[in-house]
Parts: structure tokens; sequence; C-alpha cells
């Protein structure tokens, strides 16, 4: 049985360890469990906080790396890490992520004990080591479940998310890419313009030019679900996006190179983007790219089929006349040949 706190509850005393796992779990004969109520949080001496959280991690991990954490454990530790004033330490963490994967059972414990308020809050912290982790948890906790991705979302963990795109911290910067990425497929209108809206694109394109690849890749993994929205695209080629996407294509990581891929299928639905993508040479890149998967040759064979149809539009074809008709050398300029020569000089006087 499982029962609250009451008026006259008697806690273990001190660090007795079997009777904190008899108050907490109901383990042993006759024991009953207690839910981590705040009436019994308050309770609880504040050095014991950080002592029985770290004992729950222990007893979570002694069943096994791949046994799952029961409904109380659940309970108990996003409580107590609630609760606990000092930041988490590695192996805290490394519970509350393994508590959230693939375990659909625990993820409703979590959410319904109220831990998704406290992890939102955490993702403010200005300590690195916490959002980091914090961030984990919450890509594990709304991992293929869209009811818990607008349950985060409403608890407004958007905004710090988007902030921490531009943290010094490289992992927690991967971490909030991919987590915006899968936001970004929530079925709620105007989310991907939002998430556009509150900033996210020009510190998504930074992490484009990044030298380090799983940067590229979460980054290149956000844009392409965000380019879903058309005016998300017009914006991704004004922030300059485009340029960098089409480097990625030169990747020999295929996932790299084909989350950059599909990007620029999104970015290529805007017939205001079809000129600027001619001009930067993508018809000749999708031609040439040696792709690593049969997904981004479909992809870039997609694409070209996109283009030849928006070149065929009434605007796009007048602004490539313009373009082509502009001066000596726009053709080239125009098509990725390099930038125009400039005019020649007016004749001499007789």
């Amino acid at each position: 049985g499982e029962a609250g706190a009451g008026p006259g509850l008697e806690l273990p005393r001190g660090l007795d360890e079997p009777g904190w796992r008899r108050f907490c779990l109901g383990e042993g004969a006759g024991a009953r469990a207690h839910l981590p109520t705040v009436s019994t949080l308050l309770a609880l001496p504040e050095a014991t906080v950080p002592w029985l959280l770290q004992r729950l991690v222990e007893w979570i991990t002694e069943r096994g790396g791949h046994a799952a954490p029961s409904r109380m454990q659940a309970l108990w530790v996003f409580a107590l890490g609630a609760a606990v004033s000092e930041p988490l330490g590695g192996d805290t963490a490394a519970a509350l992520r393994a508590l959230a994967f693939k375990n659909e059972q625990n993820k409703t414990a979590i959410v319904e004990c109220g831990a998704v308020t406290t992890l939102v809050c955490l993702l403010h912290s200005r300590e690195s080591g916490v959002h980091n982790e914090v961030v984990k948890v919450i890509g594990n906790l709304v991992h293929s479940s869209a009811g818990i991705k607008s349950c985060v979302l409403k608890e407004g963990a958007l905004q710090p998310i988007i902030k921490l795109l531009s943290s010094q911290c490289n992992e927690s910067r991967k971490e909030a890419a991919l987590l915006l990425g899968q936001f970004a497929t929530v079925q709620e209108p105007d989310l991907k313009s939002k998430i556009v809206q509150r900033g996210a694109l020009p510190a998504l394109v930074r992490m484009l030019k990044s030298q380090d690849e799983q940067l590229q890749e979460m980054a290149a993994f956000a844009i392409g679900r965000l380019a879903q929205n058309g005016d998300n695209q017009v914006g991704l080629v004004h922030f300059g996006g485009l340029r960098p996407l089409l480097r990625l294509l030169s990747s020999k990581a295929s996932s790299l190179q084909h989350n950059a891929a599909f990007a620029i299928y999104g970015i290529s639905d805007n017939h205001e983007n079809v000129c600027e993508i001619l001009a930067d040479g993508t018809v000749h890149l999708l031609q040439r790219s040696q792709f690593e998967s049969q997904a981004s040759k479909d992809c870039a064979a997609k694409t070209m089929k996109r283009l030849e149809e928006k070149v065929q539009l009434a605007p796009v074809c007048h602004r490539l006349c313009h373009m082509l008709t502009s001066g000596p050398g726009a053709a080239a300029a125009a098509f990725g040949g390099g930038p125009a020569p400039p005019p020649p000089p007016p004749p001499l006087d007789a």
C-alpha cells in the first residue's frame, strides 16, 4: 500500500538505510510505501535530502542498468531532485535520464508527480552542468510522446531551450537543437513559426558553421523540421542558412549529409527562395555530391524536381529574367559561376 503524510508522520532516524527503504519504497514485511508529498519533503532534515537521493540512485542501479525503476522510485527520485539545494551529481542525473528513457509508465509517473515544472525551472540554471543534464532528461522524457511534449511546452520550456542554443556548453547546445527539432513535430498551429520568432534561427545557423560535426548535425536536424513552414523557409535563407547547408552536402557522415539535404529540400518549397537557391549553385552541388545513403539521393532528386516545377512559376521567371539581363556576367553570377565582373570602363573621348 501507499501512504501519504499525516501530522504524526514518523520518519526513520538519521541515515538508517533499511529504515528509509521501508519508508520510501515499502520494502520489508508489513512496510508501507509513503508518497513524497510536499509535507513529507518539508519534514525531511536538509542534510538527509541529498543523502537519500543518492541512496535511491544506488537502489535503482543495483538491479542492473536495464531494469526499469519502479513507479515509487521514480516519484521519490524526482521529488528529491526538486528539493535538493545543490547541483545534481553525475550519477544522479544519469539515473534521472534512465528513468525517463523509453519507459511510458515512468514518464507518466514523472509528469503526475509535478517534476516537469521543476525540470523547466532548472533549465534556467547558470550552472552548465545542471542545465546540460536537465535538457538531456527532458529529451528522454519527450521522446516519442506528443502529450508530454505539449506538457513541457505549456510549462514554459521553449524559451530557455532556445537560449541554450547560445550556451558556452556545446553539449547543451546540441541537446537544445535536438529538442527544438522534436518540438517542431508537435501538431500545434504556428509552433514552428513561434520557435523562429523567439530567436532560434540565428543561433542554429551559427551552429551549422561550427567545426563540430555533432553541432552541425543537430542544427541541420532542427532546421529541417522548422523548414516545413513557408515563412521559416524564407527566413532561413535570409539568415544565411543555405550556404552552410550546401557545404554539409560534402560531409562523409551519412546522417549529417542527410539532415542537410532534407533541410535544403524544405527550403526549396518556397518559390521566393528559388533564385537564391540557383544563384548559390545548388543544382550543380546536388548533381555532383556523393551521397552516402539512398534516402539522401532520393531527397536530392526530389529537390531537383521541385526546383524544376518552381522555375516555371511567373514570379520566379520574371525575377530570373531580370537577374540574367541586369548586366555583364549576371548569368554566371545568377547560376553559381562566381561574382559578376565589374562593368567595362566608359569609352575614351575621341
